[in-house]
């Protein structure tokens, strides 16, 4: 049954923001303010499926029907999904259509039919043009055949009632959605500190550790020695000490983050943090005051009434080992910058590569995966990956690890594993070159019929500055990422370099039988 492609009938527009999201959620979980009425909207607590029959049983157009009763200008799209473990599925009295109760990640999908042309167009504008969606998860088959769509209906539908009643009792229980809700949008925060924390794997050896210790979240305690991973860890596995204060104010720090939306200003959004009231004793009461310091603080920088450069605003943060002195300083940045993108294009030299690191989840809590950059989520492999992480990351708070996650993507290479791969060379070098991280070079090159060569002992003639130094992490904070860094042109070279290693490999092999 696992192997079985199942259909899903849903409406363009929620379509697109399942994307955004990376998920498709049953329609009482939608993410974002207004499910329009679909098939969905039939099932609220799961998420319908469809066998393809050729018979009698086929897709039931109700919710086809609900989208044009809404609005005639509504289209509607039908996915095709396997891989679905047959643990998820709710088995009905029919043998074509079951209920999945879960999520599905969008990668999931192999197929979309659209309504007709114009649907698809709509689609494509949500997004690849307006959206956030990269090329790699929309590089599936686009279907645009309206008399093969229209076939996979049935024409003659049971009452919409009738269907809409076969739910789950039809029992609601607001508080469990709250919960569900509440869930999924922290699994979608992780999913952004992570691919934030991606990105700044270019300063230094740490964030690179810090990437990949954030990427077994769930699995494993990582031990780490950076402060931000303990933390997130304790977050995100719910194992804050709320006992302790100052656990408790982590906590409560983070869940202010999280509950921010896109047209949120994020201070205003942590003034009812700032005032909290965190009991009588002596130690609350001392903490009370310092988070309301830190509030005059950030309004005092806002409104111009600190002097200094940013740099020098985000100087005394060279160390943070105190949550006091993390919340001061995620505060200051925010008030500095308070837009993400802004993080890339506006280095702040004062700021070390672990500040960085604290940045980055923080930002990636306030934004969320579905609000991240563009330019993040279109690194090569990135949402995949990421999408993926966060799954197994759902399935491990809803206690649901029976269900098989096998891994489909693999681990992303990040700028460390390339400068540390011995066996491509010529990239290693031109990086080192690029980022004037070479201390000593002594290189001839070669010069032949015109023809520029690097001798191949590279690592005896240039003395590099390596990624566990703080001399790496102060040169590469100064390149901004996308501009300097193009992740995708060093994926991509680094990829080609790979497969002419392999091919030489190959060549020198068969050479060799002569």
């Amino acid at each position: 049954m696992a192997k079985k492609k199942f259909h899903i009938p849903i409406c363009v527009d929620n379509l697109a923001q399942f994307y955004s999201f990376g998920f498709i959620t049953p329609a009482s979980l939608f993410p974002f303010n207004n499910y329009l009425s679909d098939q969905l909207s039939l099932f609220p607590s799961t998420i319908p499926m469809y066998l393809k029959s050729n018979g009698k049983d086929k897709i039931p157009s109700q919710g086809v029907r609900l989208s044009k009763e809404e609005d005639e200008n509504l289209k509607t799209a039908v996915v095709v999904v396997s891989s679905i473990e047959d643990s998820l599925l709710e088995y009905n009295d029919s043998s074509s259509w079951f209920q999945l109760d879960g999520i599905l990640p969008t990668y999931l999908i192999s197929e979309i039919y659209f309504e007709d042309k114009e649907a698809k167009e709509h689609f494509d504008y949500l997004t690849r043009v307006s959206g956030r969606v990269s090329k790699q998860l929309l590089d599936i088959k686009l279907i645009v055949k309206p008399t093969e769509f229209g076939k996979l209906f049935s024409l003659e539908d049971p009452d919409i009632l009738e269907v809409g009643a076969i739910t789950n009792n039809t029992t609601f229980d607001q508080d469990k959605v709250t919960r569900a809700k509440d869930s999924l949008r922290k699994m979608s925060a992780y999913g952004a500190s992570l691919a934030l924390t991606y990105v700044m794997t270019k300063n230094s050896q740490k964030a690179h550790e810090a990437f990949e210790q954030l990427s077994r979240l769930g699995k494993e305690s990582s031990g780490s020695s950076l402060k931000i991973i303990n933390w997130s860890e304790e977050y995100f596995g719910n194992s804050l000490d709320i006992n302790e204060l100052d656990q408790l104010i982590l906590k409560e720090f983070f869940d202010a983050l999280i509950s921010c939306d896109q047209q949120d200003k994020v201070l205003d959004r942590l003034i009812p943090f700032f005032d909290s009231d965190l009991g009588s004793g002596l130690d609350s009461v001392s903490a009370s005051k310092y988070l309301n310091s830190i509030k005059q603080y950030a309004i005092d920088i806002q409104k111009g009434k600190i002097d200094g450069t940013n740099s020098q605003k985000m100087a005394e943060f060279a160390c943070v080992e105190k949550v006091s002195q993390f919340i001061k300083q995620i505060v200051t940045i925010f008030a500095l910058l308070n837009e993400t993108e802004k993080l890339f294009t506006q280095p702040i030299t004062s700021i070390t590569a672990e500040g960085y690191l604290n940045i980055a989840v923080s930002y990636g809590l306030r934004d969320k995966f579905y609000e991240l950059p563009k330019d993040v989520r279109g690194i090569h492999g990135l949402e995949t990956y990421v999408i993926e992480r966060m799954y197994e990351y759902y399935l491990h708070i809803n206690k649901m690890e029976h269900v098989k996650s096998k891994s489909k993507y693999k681990k992303l290479t990040t700028l460390i594993d390339i400068l540390s791969d011995s066996k491509t060379p010529e990239i290693g070098h031109r990086l080192y070159e690029k980022f004037a991280l070479i201390s000593k070079d002594i290189t001839q090159n070669v010069n032949v019929n015109g023809v520029k060569y690097v001798p191949a002992n590279l690592s005896e003639a240039v003395e590099k500055i390596l990624p566990n130094s703080d001399l790496f992490s102060n040169k590469m904070i100064t390149y901004k990422a996308f501009e300097d860094v193009d992740f995708n042109a060093i994926l991509s070279t680094y990829e080609a370099e790979k497969e002419y290693v392999k091919h030489c490999k190959k060549f020198s092999s068969i050479i060799n039988q002569l």
